[in-house]
């Protein structure tokens, strides 16, 4: 795509996005200020910053394909299960009406009457030990969007790029219990996936919610076990969804992930909380030699006191020997 052209592509189940030199007017004829590239219009209708996209529609569950619709007939799409939505996961009844702390992120409250339970609000070995909570919780209770964010960056890098997805060996960092991984794998159509994580109680949930997933999974602390790496092998991808910034990967642990996993010229996808930027950015793309290909300013998710969590996602080729 060359730096004049304009595309539009619709995501599924998401916004349109818009890449290249456009103005965007009202109907007036007033420009209205875009501040971010490419820019991302709402298609759900819930947006509460309308006309762009502000992840809303992973809350109501918006659904639309990708391709042109031919009236409104049901479509095969609808029935397959997205991430937060997998067919081993639907435990409504059984989780009943979720509660969460607020306005201090604490804790989530489910269960039916007289039988609910609380659990910490990033206790994520007993929230995994529950099937389904961590979707009802995070991806239809509180908008989270970032595998679909990060995940459709790579996946428009690749096409960019020239890159057949199902030539694609990808490391999910930070994988959980998949939801990253089934969109590379389902909606990507990348060919192989290998995830790591720390939390050993992710590694069964993946398993037990989303069978045939990952070629490899691998429960490893990083930082202390970095010759982990080594067993895992080469990958042509880096892709961590919401697995760097404070608390998560930190910026030396993922400069080393990158040069002894990623071959040069691999791809590097990921989501930064907007209070880190822009030291987080300007610190790392040195470091493992990065060149950009795409950003998209979005919100991750809403807070439990209904404000907005921003991050960018980002999509960087590497090579950490220039």
């Amino acid at each position: 795509m060359s730096d004049d052209e304009v595309s539009i592509t619709p995501y599924r189940d998401g916004p349109l996005v818009v890449r290249g030199p456009v103005v965007l007017r009202d109907q007036e004829g007033n420009e209205i200020a875009t501040g971010r590239s490419p820019i991302a219009l709402c298609r759900c209708g819930k947006s509460r910053i309308r006309p762009f996209c502000d992840g809303s529609h992973a809350t109501v569950r918006f659904r639309a394909p990708s391709e042109c619709e031919h009236g409104r007939q049901p479509r095969p799409h609808d029935a397959e299960p997205t991430p937060g939505r997998s067919a081993a996961v639907s435990t409504t009844v059984a989780l009943g009406i979720l509660e969460f702390s607020s306005p201090e992120e604490e804790w989530i409250e489910y269960g039916p009457p007289g039988e609910r339970t609380r659990v910490l609000f990033h206790d994520y070995a007993a929230i995994y030990a529950v099937p389904g909570l961590y979707e009802r919780a995070f991806y239809d209770g509180l908008g989270m969007c970032s595998s679909r964010v990060v995940c459709g960056l790579y996946a428009n890098a690749l096409w960019t790029l020239g890159r057949p997805a199902a030539d694609e060996r990808v490391l999910d960092l930070g994988a959980g219990n998949g939801i990253g991984g089934e969109e590379l794998r389902r909606g990507v159509g990348v060919g192989e996936v290998v995830g790591i994580d720390l939390e050993p109680a992710a590694e069964h949930a993946a398993a037990r919610d989303r069978p045939g997933t990952y070629a490899q999974y691998v429960t490893a602390d990083l930082g202390e076990q970095p010759g982990v790496l080594d067993d895992v092998g080469e990958v042509s991808a880096v892709v961590a969804c919401s697995a760097i910034g404070a608390g998560h990967i930190g910026l030396d642990l993922l400069t080393e992930i990158v040069s002894r996993a990623v071959r040069p010229g691999g791809l590097l996808a990921f989501a930064v909380a907007d209070e880190l930027l822009p030291e987080v950015l300007e610190e790392l793309a040195p470091r493992v030699g990065a060149e950009e290909l795409e950003t998209f300013d979005y919100v991750h998710r809403r807070r439990t006191d209904d404000s907005s969590h921003h991050a960018r996602a980002v999509c960087w080729r590497v090579d950490p020997s220039r």
